[in-house]
């Protein structure tokens, strides 16, 4: 899923917010930026590994022998399959 960095940035307030409203963690120095900042790292990272997973499996599907449309039904079974297991790999858990 792609974000813009504007929608990252209103994500990670609201977690902000929802951790430190809910007393989720202890916040002593009372600048929630350092948080959000970690959060928005975080964020960024995750949507990073997505964006290369995405490109790896659809390099995959087109070195197969046989051309499958995009948008197929085969091409949905195929992506997923390959998808879960790049995500896996990359994972490891």
């Amino acid at each position: 899923m792609k974000f813009t960095q504007e929608r990252i940035n209103r994500v990670s307030k609201e977690i902000t917010s929802k951790i430190i409203g809910d007393g989720l963690i202890e916040n002593k120095t009372g600048d929630e930026n350092d948080l959000r900042l970690a959060i928005v790292r975080i964020l960024t990272d995750e949507f990073r590994v997505e964006e290369v997973i995405d490109e790896e499996v659809r390099r995959i599907i087109a070195s197969y022998s046989r051309k499958i449309p995009e948008g197929s039904r085969e091409w949905e079974v195929l992506y997923r399959k390959h998808y879960d297991e790049q995500m896996n790999k990359r994972r490891k858990f």
